[in-house]
């Protein structure tokens, strides 16, 4: 049985503050090399040697910040190559995996499609529900949730992008746009030397998950979310 690293609860669930950081010029998470947008609106909020947390966010007259989306990524290691066939296949895990946490609370899902463009990408999307505690009272919001898996050519790591937000069509959103388009610098080195780049910035954080994508329009990548078929939702 193939399990994927553990994901922890997105900060877009939560309410808990956040110090914004500006952007590094790039990245080394584990052996994959990323350039973030370096955009107005996207700020960093955490960083470890396989993780990169960010944010877009947006000031809100007087004093407040709109925080409209939440990004993790992250490289996990794969112990055991052999259990790794390509992308598809751990994308396709990974799906199962995520809808079997969100069971109870699921609204609908996109299935796995590629990604066009250069890398052997993958993505996927989930809607869900979920409730945040608000003035003391439970308030129930809906969630999306888009998911990119790239696997290294040599099947030494996987490297999973995790966009959440509570806006609706998130992916005709501005944010999305630039997430997916910054996503074209994404590369991998065995050696961990960066193809062709400069120094990368890498520190220690727990995330969530993260992935990288290539291609030419993000709508086009995520694909519309609908209600998933019937099944068991199984392990692989």
């Amino acid at each position: 049985m193939l399990v994927l690293g553990t994901w922890t609860v997105s900060r877009a669930t939560t309410q808990s503050p956040l110090m914004l950081l500006p952007l590094a010029a790039s990245y080394q998470l584990g052996g994959f090399y990323y350039e973030a947008p370096l955009l107005d609106g996207w700020r960093q909020v955490g960083l470890g040697p396989e993780s990169l947390e960010l944010v877009y966010a947006e000031q809100v007259p007087p004093d407040s910040i709109n925080t409209r989306c939440y990004v993790t990524i992250r490289a996990f290691p794969v112990s055991d190559p052999g259990l790794v066939s390509d992308a598809e296949s751990l994308a396709q895990v990974s799906l199962r995996q995520q809808l079997e946490k969100r069971r109870d609370r699921l609204i609908g899902y996109s299935p796995v499609r590629r990604v066009p463009g250069e890398a052997d990408i993958y993505a996927f999307s989930i809607i869900s529900k979920n409730t945040l505690a608000s003035s003391g009272q439970d308030q129930e919001k809906q969630l999306t949730e888009v998911f990119w898996v790239n696997l290294a050519a040599d099947k030494s790591e996987y490297l999973v992008l995790h966009l959440s937000s509570q806006e609706a069509d998130v992916p005709t959103q501005i944010y999305f746009d630039h997430l997916y388009g910054s996503l074209a610098s994404l590369r991998h080195s065995s050696s961990r030397q960066a193809p062709g780049a400069g120094d990368a910035a890498s520190g220690s954080a727990a995330a969530d998950a993260g992935s990288g994508v290539v291609g030419s329009s993000g709508s086009a990548a995520v694909g519309a979310v609908g209600s998933g078929p019937s099944g068991g939702l199984g392990e692989q």
